[in-house]
């Protein structure tokens, strides 16, 4: 994994701040009992990929004969020169020839025995022709580094630099994608701002870790820069109220491209879902789950798809997108007892903090229910984070409850009512944080939560909190007793 992979995940772990809870509807009435198994299933991801390719085939180029491929190396060439007024010119020509010269480019580009400066020329003719095929050779091409060793990561920065400066949405997936395995911190840094120019902000973490970590000062301050000027051009006052507008779905962000072709990208990648490849379902739930918030009428599409691993991962995607898709939560609640995916379902709406959905949640972390379905509704209370939770989820601790779901429930307590939240209920966090018999990740969370609580009421706590936040080893192990130790000056241990 990468450094800005790793601080990535780091960042996911230590949590940001909740979104505002969405406005919706009363929450409509469930079934005790679980559905049957539905009648309504059909084909919609497939379907929707032939009428997109359909509508979007194109004519095949012809091929380029002799002259024509050397008249583009000739323009190449004076695009890689000093003389500005003939640069000009040779770029003028290039865009007039269209896509046609697309396929010479694309081997220039390649071509380790150029010049560099001619390889740049190429990658430059590439985004100027603001064309679908010209996008996808660039695409490529900064995709090289997943696959081998590559020696250029100079030049991956270059096309993601041209990648920015078009029309073509759709390859918003890709430089997702891309993000998360570049290994150049040049090319993350284009990557970021390739996609803001698309109007997706799911680069500024990156940013962020660039700007903290990188060795050297220059790419640390073109991180900073690239931070700042983003949330100008955006019309923030700073990096940071546009990461949170951003996280939070804010409506200000809501104006967005999203072409047929981009549409036809985000299908592509729900197919994989249904297939048992896992690496390509892990990538398309991370790409899908920084996508903008236009996606979420693709996912809610998707839970009506006959194959269930399609409906499960959508469902999970709209989960990780939290306040982009809020326009998610009443489908979420019809299919709450969806036999096959209820669980996910639920934690979906907890994300989402969607409220009508708390009396359906709360009967459903009720006794009554399976240990199953009690965790899931409780973790997703604990989520959404309403104070109105707080009196059900505590008269559950009352009762002899299973380790998972009396720490699922101590979280979610910290989650709607953190001030409520008693010292010897955070040891009995801290425990199960430390004592391997439920996973540690749960209470770690909650744990933090507490922590920013107090330091919002108690300055003196804030020192707590940046002690346990310096932590961030890989190892959970490890950094979990770390933190508890960090935790004894507060706790009394």
């Amino acid at each position: 994994m990468t450094r800005v992979a790793c601080a990535l995940a780091a960042l996911a772990l230590i949590g940001c701040e909740r979104a505002p809870s969405p406005a919706g509807p009363s929450s409509p009435a469930a079934p005790a009992q679980a559905a049957a198994a539905r009648a309504d299933l059909r084909p919609v991801v497939a379907a929707r990929i032939a009428e997109l390719e359909a509508q979007l085939a194109a004519p095949a180029l012809p091929a380029l004969d002799a002259a024509r491929l050397e008249q583009i190396d000739g323009l190449l060439e004076t695009m890689a020169g000093a003389e500005e007024r003939l640069k000009r010119a040779a770029r003028e020509d290039l865009r007039a020839l269209g896509a046609t010269s697309v396929a010479r480019l694309g081997e220039r580009l390649d071509d380790a025995s150029a010049s560099s400066a001619v390889r740049i020329a190429a990658a430059q003719a590439l985004g100027e022709l603001d064309h679908p095929l010209a996008a996808r050779v660039l695409l490529t091409r900064l995709a090289a580094g997943r696959f081998t060793r590559d020696p250029d990561p100079w030049l991956r920065a270059h096309c993601a630099w041209r990648l920015g400066m078009g029309t073509q949405d759709w390859v918003v997936p890709g430089l997702l994608l891309c993000l998360r395995y570049e290994t150049n911190n040049e090319a993350v840094i284009y990557i970021a701002r390739a996609l803001a120019h698309h109007r997706n902000y799911s680069g500024l973490d990156a940013l962020y870790v660039v700007s903290r970590e990188d060795p050297g000062d220059n790419l640390r301050q073109a991180a900073l820069g690239a931070l700042s000027e983003l949330a100008t051009a955006a019309g923030f006052a700073d990096p940071a109220e546009l990461y949170r507008a951003w996280k939070g779905g804010d409506e200000r962000l809501g104006d967005a491209p999203f072409s047929a072709a981009h549409e036809l990208e985000v299908w592509r990648i729900l197919k994989l879902f249904g297939e048992w490849q896992l690496r390509p379902v892990d990538d398309g739930r991370f790409v899908l789950s920084l996508e903008h918030h236009k996606v979420t009428p693709l996912l809610v599409a998707a839970l009506d798809d006959e194959n269930r691993y399609v409906r499960v991962h959508a469902a999970q995607c709209l989960e990780r997108l939290g306040g982009r898709a809020a326009s998610a939560g009443p489908r979420l609640l019809e299919l709450i007892d969806d036999p096959q995916m209820s669980e996910q379902v639920m934690l979906a709406l907890g994300a989402l903090r969607y409220a009508a959905a708390e009396p359906a949640l709360l009967e459903r972390a009720s006794p009554a229910r399976t240990l199953e379905i009690r965790m899931s509704a409780t973790q997703a209370l604990g989520a959404m984070g309403l104070a109105s939770s707080e009196p059900r989820l505590r008269a559950h601790l009352a009762d002899k409850l299973p380790r998972d779901l009396r720490a699922a429930t101590l979280a979610a307590l910290v989650g709607c009512a953190p001030a409520n939240v008693s010292l010897p209920e955070a040891r009995e966090l801290r425990a199960f944080m430390l004592g391997g018999e439920v996973d540690s990740a749960l209470p770690e969370l909650a744990l933090d939560a507490w922590l920013v609580h107090r330091a919002s009421v108690d300055d003196g706590s804030r020192a707590t909190l940046d002690a346990w936040r310096a932590i961030k080893g890989a190892d959970s192990r490890q950094r979990v007793v770390e933190r508890a130790a960090v935790l004894d000056a507060v706790l009394g241990a």
